[in-house]
């Protein structure tokens, strides 16, 4: 018995770090877009939206006037959000999930403002995009996913969790699973229960967010008084794992094999081109047979020049799903060009530019 208690205590001890890692990692919202390459995100059709019901919440900086799928997708990878969606032009959103239903094809037809060959929503319309590196969309997370990390403070300047569920559950009988599988079932790899009734969600922790004593967090749930669920202006955080994308924004992983087994002579210094920054390779001496080259296959504004070869300039094919999503990649190349929307619809406006915000 005792054996089996040690065994126990440090499976939970090794599960607390692996959170508090990802907690860590998370805990600076809003952050930039990303700048390191990462899997293409997958078109999953034209869905509803409107100022007072949003498809997606959280509303990004990006430039409105230049706006292109390839901006907002880099803007949500570097949130760690699911999906994307550009609407009106250029309006980039972000989200864990979808809250509206879909809508025709056609309806997603005007232009992105940086791209007019791509489509950016329409009016009340929203071309959302999805990240594949995530689970799959179908699996429900239950209230046994999640794992608690204890009792934090409640954000200094804000909420430390951005969207409350008050208006989708009953305060009078909230439980710690109610909570649970309410974020859970939206996607939200973080949860947390407040003040005896309340329940928050969201994909990242910030606003000064702190942990505290666990003797803070000792209000009875309203539903199960066996039950804490924080207390005043503290949390009961959860975090569900499996919630978060498999492959989040960050410097690629090299792989072993594409190191020479051998160190003989070092190769001469290039004289065509210098590289600065955190993206330039690492120089390593290697045999007078030159190793394998490894390519990585990659979106976005920021690809690093050095680590793709340079093809034959051929536009990459958009792949456009409604329903089953499928995982396409674009290989980065020398010079990164948008991807272009193959999107059938309705003639476009004479004016491919549109100014103004609508609200």
């Amino acid at each position: 018995m005792l054996l089996l208690m040690s065994l126990y205590a440090l499976l939970n001890l090794a599960a607390f770090a692996s959170a508090s890692e990802l907690l860590w990692a998370r805990n600076n919202p809003p952050q930039p877009p990303c700048v390191y390459p990462y899997t293409e995100f997958v078109y999953s059709g034209c869905f509803t939206d409107s100022v007072s019901s949003r498809a997606l919440p959280f509303m990004t900086e990006m430039e409105f006037y230049n706006a292109t799928v390839e901006q907002c997708t880099a803007y949500c990878k570097g949130n760690n959000y699911r999906y994307a969606g550009l609407e009106y032009y250029g309006q980039c959103f972000c989200g864990a999930s979808v809250s509206s239903p879909s809508a025709p094809e056609e309806e997603c037809n005007l232009p992105c403002n940086g791209d007019n060959s791509q489509a950016c929503g329409g009016e009340d319309r929203i071309s959302i995009y999805q990240d594949p590196t995530f689970p799959d969309a179908d699996d429900i997370a239950e209230s046994s996913d999640y794992m608690s990390l204890g009792c934090y403070t409640e954000g200094a300047s804000g909420r430390s969790l951005d969207y409350s569920q008050w208006d989708f559950l009953d305060a009078d009988t909230m439980t710690t699973e109610t909570c649970l599988t309410a974020c859970g079932a939206k996607g939200y790899p973080f949860a947390g229960t407040e003040f005896g009734r309340e329940c928050y969600c969201g994909v990242v922790l910030g606003n000064g967010t702190t942990p505290t004593d666990a003797s803070e967090c000792s209000t009875p749930c309203t539903g199960n008084n066996s039950q804490t669920c924080g207390g005043p202006d503290r949390l009961s955080l959860y975090v569900a794992k499996n919630l978060e994308s498999t492959d989040p924004c960050g410097p690629p992983i090299i792989s072993s094999s594409s190191i020479p087994s051998s160190t003989t002579t070092t190769p001469p210094p290039s004289s065509t081109s210098k590289c600065h920054g955190y993206h330039c390779p690492k120089t390593t001496k290697t045999s007078s047979t030159p190793a394998k080259t490894t390519t990585s296959k990659c979106v976005g504004l920021w690809c690093p020049k050095t680590s793709c070869k340079t093809p034959t300039p051929t536009p990459p094919k958009s792949t456009r799903k409604s329903s089953t999503l499928k995982t396409t990649t674009t290989s980065c190349k020398t010079t990164p060009t948008p991807k272009k929307s193959t999107a059938k619809s309705t003639p476009k406006p004479t004016s491919t530019k549109k100014y103004g915000w609508r609200w």
